[in-house]
């Protein structure tokens, strides 16, 4: 992930549009036809995904851009979340793409512009399976905290006159005694702790 110096406005921003944000529905159904039998999965479209995000987005000054390459193997997709302020943060995916032809190409691409920008705002559809399996599959011994809580934290210690990422998590590192390289792997203790050091 690569950030722009400071990111105080946009986790400011990022933090209260995603309490705006509305549920990405599924309201695509997708048949499987294979050697072993068939299946049927819901999953959200990227225009579902975008439906539920931009209008929260663009009223907190936030704007998205996803930009596309190739490579030998496949398609790489660079979603960049930009502030008003000039802030900005960016993320790449790099995806295989199964066949040579143009709708392959195509379905690679929007599949990758869906996970990554998903990612990037931290949303997930309703009913998301990806997250079901991988929640049975890791027993969770603490609660980690989400993206508002992290962005929260963010905002907190930019307006404590904190202007970079990496001034951040050495603030993190001194009140919490160990080593941070993201918020969102916080327990809601340790957050709680953390914001009220920097109030």
């Amino acid at each position: 992930m690569e950030l722009s110096p400071s990111i105080a406005h946009l986790a400011d921003a990022l933090c209260k549009a995603q309490s705006g944000m509305k549920e990405v529905l599924k309201t695509k159904t997708a048949q499987v036809k294979s050697d072993k039998g068939s299946y049927s999965y819901k999953y959200a479209e990227l225009s579902d995904l975008l439906e539920a995000v931009k209008p929260a987005l663009l009223s907190q000054g936030l704007a998205i851009s996803q930009g596309v390459d190739s490579y030998d193997k496949g398609v790489k997709v660079t979603t960049l979340l930009m502030h008003s302020s000039g802030e900005h943060l960016s993320s790449t995916l790099s995806l295989p793409v199964s066949g040579s032809t143009p709708q392959a190409y195509g379905s690679a691409i929007t599949y990758a512009r869906r996970y990554a920008l998903s990612a990037l705002l931290g949303v997930a559809p309703e009913d998301d399976d990806d997250a079901e399996a991988a929640s049975s599959a890791v027993q969770r011994t603490s609660a980690t905290l989400g993206r508002p809580r992290a962005s929260e934290i963010h905002a907190a210690l930019g307006k404590r006159g904190m202007a970079r990422v990496d001034e951040h998590f050495k603030f993190a590192a001194e009140v919490l005694g160990r080593e941070i390289r993201a918020f969102t792997e916080l327990s809601d203790e340790e957050a709680d702790k953390l914001l009220a050091s920097a109030g």
